[in-house]
């Protein structure tokens, strides 16, 4: 029986998503027979902490139920790999990579995706250069923290500040009107597309986590070349940003061209979550999720 430990909580804005997350996965883990250890992050002064508990338990594996921060950003995954213990999820540079929203947005663009337009911007920038709306967030958050749609120039300069709450790089990107729609990939598996919609106003935290808010398509109405096409475009991104076992890639379209929004190497695996529910599509349930997730863990 693997002997496995689930790293939770972290300091990031996600906290309380990741232990939700993560209680899913525990109790999952726990229907299997696992042998399972819960460990709760509390901050990244206590990492020499887990590094001792990573010392005495020797797992065999460590699920991260983490998100955003030293989740996402390839630093849990770097210190998984210098001691040479599976883990689940993408590599520290693909994790790096694809966290940082302006890096993984130009490597997007550069094999031929479309993108949103975008720059990055100081506190101090004017964007006169954006027809309204247009999007002000932070580079490397996530759960919509810090995100603004902008829709009135007046509130700039607000939404500037919002989005410096959370990072010290901040970019404004172009608005597109359409559909979002969101694709999971599992293991070399592109899973069934989702469009998401609100009941009112966009994706942002409030839709994300609090049932009813948001209704969540699984039979789209794409045809089946417009399908095809966006299964390409996820797979293509996440195979050339290098990241590997499951993953998460969003998407905004407006009717003609599929646009890159960003990449999430954790995606959440709460209720509400978008990669259960492509799973459950294709015919994974919960349980076989985790599963496939856990039985390709690995390390760089």
């Amino acid at each position: 029986m693997k002997k496995i430990i689930l790293l939770s909580g972290g300091s990031s804005e996600e906290r309380e998503v990741s232990l939700i997350s993560s209680k899913a996965i525990f109790e999952s883990l726990k229907r299997m027979d696992c042998d399972v250890t819960q460990y709760i992050l509390n901050g990244v002064d206590e990492i020499s902490e887990f590094i001792s508990c990573l010392q005495r338990e020797k797992p065999d594996v460590v699920f991260i139920g983490l998100h955003g921060g030293w989740g996402e950003n390839g630093k849990i995954q770097s210190l998984l790999d210098l001691m040479q213990i599976k883990y689940t999820g993408s590599g520290a540079v693909a994790s790096a990579t694809a966290m940082d929203k302006i890096l993984s947005s130009s490597i997007a663009e550069s094999i031929g995706l479309d993108v949103p337009r975008f720059r990055i911007i100081a506190p101090e920038d004017k964007v006169d250069d954006y027809e309204l709306p247009f999007v002000i967030k932070p580079a490397d958050s996530g759960s919509s923290f810090g995100v603004s749609i902008v829709t009135e120039k007046e509130d700039v300069e607000s939404a500037v500040k919002e989005a410096f709450k959370f990072s010290d790089r901040v970019m404004v990107q172009e608005f597109i009107d359409g559909k979002e729609m969101t694709v999971s990939v599992l293991n070399g598996e592109v899973l069934p597309e989702i469009e998401i919609r609100p009941q009112s106003g966009w994706y942002d935290y409030k839709n994300k986590y609090t049932k009813g808010c948001t209704d969540y398509i699984t039979e789209t109405l794409l045809k089946n070349e417009e399908r095809m096409s966006l299964k390409k475009f996820a797979k293509l991104i996440f195979d050339y940003i290098g990241c590997r076992n499951y993953g998460r890639i969003d998407f905004r379209y407006d009717g003609k061209k599929f646009y890159f929004l960003e990449i999430n190497t954790l995606p959440g695996m709460t209720e509400l979550s978008l990669t259960p529910k492509a799973a459950l599509k294709a015919g994974i349930g919960f349980d076989d999720l985790i599963k496939n997730i856990l039985k390709n863990a690995n390390f760089n």
